[in-house]
């Protein structure tokens, strides 16, 4: 992103200060895909950085009332004759890219523009009569017989004045943005050649089959007048909208004449931050419908972020592009069959293990903590920089910090919070009884166990339907697409996300007595997978009743298995529960269980079945690095098993034997990751 394809976008290499020929063509816009804390914004920001001195360009957060510029007032209300989100969107870009770059080139013009926004915002006409009043108005404020500049500058300050009041009256709580980005633009001042170009393009877009550029501009404007109350005026308003995007595109376009374009003078660049809201929907549609339809010249570098699922296991050599690599080329010729053809999707590219230590304050953290932080956030810089400067904080003050403590360190962000929580406001809600709910159906390993949670989980905030609150807060999460071997995949799928969560249910169960709030939700959904005919436990029941602590339950199932399955089979199963999640600490012992497999001389399998289960398991907790110890004990088990049983499944268990213990789990590969020798994996 930042050596490829932003440089080939603009025709400016920031490393080396230099221009950059791009390639033949027009240039796609790039929409780049993540989960929340996955970097998105921190990746414009960067380039925003990065150009800040050298090209035009503008940064706008769609998803903020204030489009991410602290001093703006709150956007009107969509039914505002005179004014929509997108006109002020535009009144920004005008504004932002107008602006002189310190080091190459000038700031842009807009005359067509701003022609056509004056025209929309100042449009007051209220019926029939009062046309041609507004048409007379419109090309006053347009008119550029004056010879002198001052005077045609103070002419245009005193009509775009006039909005103010007349936008009040309209709407008391619009008229203070409007004058706000009107007052944007009130220094352009439109001479007498830009006039006239203007005029003619408009009358070259034909918004209207008849007339000169101000008939165009009046029916533009009449087209985007919505009235307050009513929605069906929707359509004119986005055919009025299409055609002020044209003119931002076209400004731009004419900007780059042959001299410019001989001279390589980079390109204008357009910083988008959260397109997936409502306005950036709208936006998005209106932009690359603009670039499909008009004919191809100069146009600015575009890149936008989107929340979506991400992979939950990048593969570091795959073919998928992301942020990190892109194969495909960046522009494109000839005509394509879409709007959305022209847009290039890649996903946002997780932390590689050596880039925890380039985040702040992770150069005082011990290799052993760095990458239990990237394997815990699964690469997102988000939630790797919050663990990171919670835990050099720690390390400032103390010297030393717990691996199983990690998340209940204070956030860095001063609110005294600790730093699960902290994560959590920003990936689920900020309302506690949000987080509480999710948190209830954390366990969940499939939509049916999510189904019967909901029964028995807290209220959202919202009071709800609980269906309907569940599939928000998830939406919100932007949750990924993940699968555990052995399941259709947990309910929660994206892995950081459902232990941030877990977490949350297990500190909140510590306070409860004998850790109620824990074990109910997995009670209750272990009971989702009834003993089958032949007394064969479900091994999602099992994962359940290992988080419970029920030990003894599981290494007896285990253990009478060992002889009736098979043993990929058997270590798919041991995989499966080994991903249970650790319970609390005032967990209630559990009541003893014998084992109906155990006989005379078979204890030293049933012991190595126990060792094997208690170790995994605890080697795969989420923020347990590896033991050496612990997984040498691993090892041991696994080849006094290999001594039993079938020479098939000798062969399987020798080969778990030989590749768990040296090869993966030394490696920080934990369950339920680990390979079984079966048809499935």
């Amino acid at each position: 992103m930042f050596e490829d394809i932003v440089p080939s976008l603009v025709g400016l290499d920031p490393e080396r200060g230099g221009w950059r020929r791009s390639p033949a063509g027009t240039p796609l816009l790039i929409e780049c895909a993540g989960g929340r804390l996955t970097g998105k914004t921190a990746l414009l920001k960067e380039l925003e950085g990065q150009y800040a001195e050298r090209l035009p360009q503008a940064y706008v957060d769609l998803d903020k009332k204030d489009f991410g510029h602290s001093g703006l007032a709150s956007p009107p209300d969509e039914t505002v004759p005179n004014a929509s989100r997108v006109s002020d969107l535009l009144f920004l870009l005008l504004y932002e890219l107008r602006q002189k770059p310190k080091k190459f080139g000038s700031g842009l013009t807009f005359p067509w523009l701003t022609q056509g926004l004056l025209a929309v915002t100042n449009w007051q006409a209220a019926g029939p009569a009062g046309l041609e009043a507004s048409m007379r108005n419109l090309v006053e404020l347009l008119k550029t017989s004056q010879p002198d500049v001052d005077a045609r500058r103070a002419r245009v300050l005193r009509a775009v004045e006039r909005l103010s009041p007349a936008a009040r009256e309209l709407v008391p709580a619009a008229g203070e943005l409007v004058s706000e980005l009107i007052g944007l633009v009130a220094e352009e001042v439109l001479g007498p050649r830009a006039n006239r170009d203007g005029l003619l393009w408009w009358k070259a877009r034909r918004v209207r089959p008849q007339g000169d550029g101000y008939a165009q501009l009046t029916t533009l404007a009449m087209r985007f007048r919505s009235t307050p109350g009513r929605s069906e005026n929707a359509d004119g308003r986005r055919f009025a909208e299409k055609h002020l995007v044209a003119a931002l595109l076209e400004d731009i376009a004419d900007h780059y004449t042959w001299f410019r374009r001989r001279n390589l003078l980079p390109r204008p660049l357009l910083l988008l931050d959260n397109a997936h809201c409502e306005l950036g929907v709208r936006f998005m549609d209106l932009l690359t419908e603009t670039w499909f339809d008009t004919s191809p010249r100069t146009r600015p570098g575009v890149v936008v972020t989107t929340l979506a699922p991400e992979p939950a296991f990048p593969e570091p050599g795959g073919t998928a592009p992301s942020t990190r690599v892109v194969s495909a080329s960046c522009h494109r010729q000839g005509p394509v069959g879409e709007p959305a053809d022209w847009v290039l999707r890649v996903s946002m590219a997780q932390l590689w293990r050596d880039e925890v230590w380039e985040l702040p304050g992770a150069e005082m953290l011990t290799a052993d903590l760095s990458r239990v932080l990237h394997r815990f956030s699964a690469g997102r810089v988000g939630i790797a920089k919050a663990l990171v400067r919670a835990a050099r904080q720690k390390l400032d003050a103390h010297r030393s910090v717990r691996y199983e403590q990690l998340l209940d360190l204070e956030a860095a962000d001063g609110s005294g919070r600790p730093v699960y929580e902290h994560l959590l406001r920003v990936l689920v809600s900020e309302e506690a009884a949000d987080r509480a709910l999710l948190a209830h159906l954390s366990p969940a390993l499939d939509i049916d166990a999510a189904t019967a949670l909901q029964a028995t989980a807290p209220d959202s905030s919202v009071r709800g339907n609980r269906s309907a609150d569940v599939r928000r807060l998830l939406a919100h999460a932007g949750p990924a697409r993940a699968v555990q071997p052995g399941a259709g995949g947990s309910f929660i799928a994206d892995r950081p996300l459902r232990a941030l969560l877990l977490h949350d249910l297990r500190v909140r169960a510590s306070t409860a007595t004998g850790a109620a709030g824990w074990l109910a939700p997995h009670h209750d959904a272990r009971d989702c997978y009834p003993t089958g005919p032949d007394g064969r436990v479900d091994d999602r029941a099992l994962h359940h009743a290992l988080a419970c602590g029920e030990t003894d339950t599981v290494v007896a199932a285990l253990h009478e298995r060992l002889a009736d399955e098979d043993a990929p089979a058997w270590l798919a199963s041991l995989n499966l529960i080994c991903a249970a999640p650790g319970p609390p600490a005032n967990l209630p012992a559990p009541t003893p269980v014998p084992c109906p497999a155990c006989s005379a001389g078979e204890d030293s399998v049933h012991q190595a079945v126990e060792l094997l289960l208690l170790g995994l398991w605890a080697q795969s907790q989420p923020l347990a690095p590896p033991a050496p110890t612990a997984i040498a004990e691993i090892g041991r088990q696994l080849s006094i098993l290999a001594t039993t049983g079938t020479p098939a499944a000798q062969r399987v268990f020798g080969e778990a034997h030989i590749v768990w213990p040296p090869l993966l789990l030394n490696n920080w590969t934990q369950a339920p990751d680990l390979p079984t020798w079966g048809n499935n994996h």
